[in-house]
């Protein structure tokens, strides 16, 4: 009898504390409150929510510009574009020493590349004719790199550790694979 009792107080207890964190990231955000319980890895397990759930939750699916980024510090050279985070996948490293692994799928939703390398020409990263051009491998990995950038920014400010990020477009999964 005494440990139904015990049981059924502990659940009560982890249901308040569930409530509590969700009250919390609701009025305070993912950051404040994560920083707040020693990072998203506790969050996540106090109200039993994936990490990567609560992640997509706060950045998922939201436009993000690159004056978005350079707000945060982060120089974007001659991009300006919009992108869509539209998946991330957290996955626990082989070895415990190293930090999590993270996939992102990102889609590039509108934007230009101005390039030094052409004479400042300006190229609509949505234009087929794009996919043509002999340095299109450097702007790829360019954006992948500001998308990055964005991405480590964020979990980091989680508390997160990833020791390895890989980072795919969803436009055309043909032409970038």
């Amino acid at each position: 009898m005494k440990s139904i009792i015990k049981k059924v107080l502990k659940e009560e207890v982890n249901q308040k504390l569930k409530s509590k964190l969700l009250d919390m990231i609701s009025s305070e955000g993912l950051v404040k409150t994560s920083r707040k319980v020693n990072g998203i890895e506790y969050l996540s397990k106090a109200i039993d929510i994936p990490m990567w759930e609560l992640i997509m939750g706060q950045i998922g699916n939201k436009i993000i510009s690159t004056d978005d980024l350079e707000k945060l510090g982060i120089t974007t050279g001659g991009y300006n574009f919009k992108f869509q985070i539209n998946s991330i996948v957290l996955k626990k490293p082989q070895s415990p020493i190293y930090g999590l692994e993270c996939e992102v799928y990102f889609t590039i939703k509108e934007g230009t590349v101005t390039l030094i390398m052409t004479n400042d020409e300006t190229y609509d990263l949505l234009d087929p004719k794009i996919n043509n051009k002999e340095w299109k491998w450097e702007v790829d990995n360019e954006i992948r790199d500001l998308v990055y950038e964005f991405v480590n920014w964020y979990l980091s400010k989680l508390n997160l550790h990833i020791s390895d990020y890989d980072l795919w477009f969803d436009n055309d999964k043909k032409q970038y694979e």
